[in-house]
């Protein structure tokens, strides 16, 4: 959707509004667009909200002015009937245009930075897959090494029990290193999720 289309259908939503305050709203938000930028109209347009939320929150504000007795000169047009934005304020107006600069303004920095959080947390996983591996090849050589210890229980038995001490320390150091690698893990895929999620919140 170009600005265009989007005024287009935010004037066919705010018909119910008098002419006077329908223009000021248009002319209002066209300048939020003429203050981002040509550049920006679709980060303007997700920092606004689309045309019909936007037509909404209007005709709802004006609506209780109405109800509320005020004219048409003072329920949300300014003195020359100057639209002030949302809920009569222009603060409301600053704060939208300020939010859709500092969004692009923010979007080199951001996007690499999260790519680079990405690619640690990928990498504490590679890493970590070889830790398991490690653990792995640890369990089996101890499960070897126990099997090792029946076969010579019966000709050296001070040797089986070294080799049964040896199998027990592979399985046991095999088993810490599964638990390292359960809470690593755990760690990871919250930094993961909370890293996608700030990407996402960014992107809305």
């Amino acid at each position: 959707m170009t600005r265009t289309e989007y005024l287009h259908e935010l004037r066919d939503r705010l018909s119910r509004l008098p002419h006077c305050e329908r223009e000021s709203v248009l002319r209002y938000y066209a300048g939020v667009f003429d203050r981002s930028g040509p550049s920006a109209d679709e980060e303007t347009m997700r920092g606004l909200g689309t045309p019909e939320s936007v037509a909404s929150r209007i005709l709802d504000d004006w609506e209780r002015k109405m109800e509320a007795g005020r004219s048409c000169s003072s329920s949300g047009c300014g003195a020359g009937g100057h639209y002030r934005g949302p809920g009569s304020s222009s603060r409301w107006g600053l704060g939208a245009f300020w939010a859709v600069v500092l969004a692009v303004l923010a979007a080199p920095i951001a996007l690499p930075a999260l790519l680079g959080l990405l690619g640690l947390a990928f990498g504490g996983f590679a890493a970590l897959a070889a830790v398991g591996i490690a653990a792995i090849g640890l369990i089996i050589g101890g499960a070897a090494a126990f099997i090792g210890g029946f076969a010579a229980i019966i000709t050296s038995p001070a040797t089986a029990i070294i080799v049964f001490g040896a199998a027990f320390l592979l399985w046991g150091i095999g088993k810490i290193l599964f638990s390292i690698i359960g809470a690593a893990i755990a760690l990871l895929t919250g930094f993961l999720a909370w890293a996608i999620g700030s990407g996402g919140r960014y992107e809305r």
